[in-house]
């Protein structure tokens, strides 16, 4: 997904770059199915495409797993 993304970034905006930062920290996601909860904790774009599949009568409560360290 990622990396699809990335070959079409420079054609939406020609004069900037992209640069992942795969450690900018985690997510903690809660699915909510219909006989249970599942948590999975996954990096930021893909909390933003789980996001994508959520419910809009309820509100997203993104929620920070971990610590966001500078380089």
């Amino acid at each position: 997904m990622l990396d699809e993304y990335a070959v079409v970034f420079p054609v939406l905006k020609p004069r900037r770059k992209l640069q992942w930062l795969p450690t900018l920290g985690n997510v903690e996601v809660e699915i909510e199915l219909a006989d249970r909860t599942v948590t999975f904790t996954v990096s930021p774009p893909h909390a933003a495409v789980i996001a994508l599949f959520h419910d809009n009568r309820t509100a997203v409560q993104p929620r920070p797993s971990g610590s966001v360290v500078p380089r």
